[in-house]
């Protein structure tokens, strides 16, 4: 009887080993999946720790990059020329951050709803960012109708800078052409015969001949003449034994140089520009 007694207290003294056992087992595994649970809590709350600041960061970069446009198209349309594609640059930055933003927001809250537990302060930060989102694309939206307006005013100021330069262009052509004319003299210098024979000096008067006056021919055109620019010019090339000057010329505003050996005149030089042009735009002389 006492032998039987002994074999069932060792007996339930086994049993008893074993259900310790499995509960240090089962326990353990408690422990573990309770610390899998943290971790991964953990590791979500980082996740989204650094979502945050990283939408934090973006939204202080799309703030600092439309003051800058604000400054920018706050100044005279005439100076938007110059700064048109850094703003296009600034603001297609601008959308690749909002773009960048509204997708890391939608990762979060899909992260919140297949979260094991909801955590109410991150779905307030969330909410939170989603409403600086739709304040940002308000300021953005205000942003483009200034710059539609601005471009507007660009168009019309270009056009009429575009008409201003095309008559500032007229008017200049037209005060050259007039110059020029007003500053072209023709000239003919030749024998009595080279010129009556382009029919530029005629002789009147006289008996058969004799103390005939020499006459230029009003009739001829002016590509029978040599053109010159009278700024330019003052002496006129004659090299002959002796000169004549058929136009009417005031005689104190020129003068007949002879060369050295006082053989023959070389050229006539004008002394008085002004005055001997305003007689007449036409010069001829007739040599020996």
């Amino acid at each position: 009887m006492k032998r039987i007694l002994l074999i069932i207290a060792i007996a339930a003294t086994f049993t008893g080993c074993e259900n310790y056992t499995a509960q240090i087992e089962q326990l353990k595994m408690e422990k573990d999946s309770v610390i899998a649970v943290a971790n991964e809590k953990d590791a979500q709350l980082g996740d989204f720790v650094a979502t945050v600041t990283e939408i934090e960061s973006n939204l202080a970069t799309v703030t600092e990059k439309q003051g800058m446009i604000k400054e920018s198209i706050n100044n005279d349309p005439e100076k938007i020329k110059n700064s048109k594609v850094r703003i296009n640059e600034q603001i297609a930055a601008i959308n690749t951050l909002m773009d960048e933003n509204k997708s890391k927001i939608a990762a979060i809250n899909k992260k919140l709803k297949s979260s094991r537990r909801e955590n109410s302060k991150l779905q307030k930060l969330v909410a939170s960012l989603n409403e600086q989102l739709v304040v940002k694309d308000a300021e953005l939206a205000e942003l483009n109708g200034k710059l539609l307006n601005l471009n507007a005013e660009l168009a019309t100021i270009n056009t009429e800078v575009t008409t201003l330069k095309t008559e500032k262009e007229q008017q200049a052509s037209v005060i050259s052409n007039q110059t020029t004319k007003l500053n072209t003299a023709y000239v003919a210098v030749g024998t009595y015969k080279q010129l009556h024979e382009k029919k530029l000096v005629n002789k009147e008067g006289g008996v058969l001949g004799i103390r005939a006056e020499k006459k230029i021919d009003a009739s001829v055109g002016e590509e029978s003449y040599n053109k010159i620019d009278i700024t330019q010019t003052s002496k006129i090339e004659i090299n002959s034994k002796d000169a004549e000057v058929v136009t009417a010329h005031p005689i104190d505003s020129y003068k007949l140089i002879k060369s050295d050996n006082d053989k023959q005149v070389s050229y006539l030089e004008i002394t008085d520009p002004e005055k001997f042009w305003k007689a007449s735009k036409y010069l001829v002389v007739v040599k020996d």
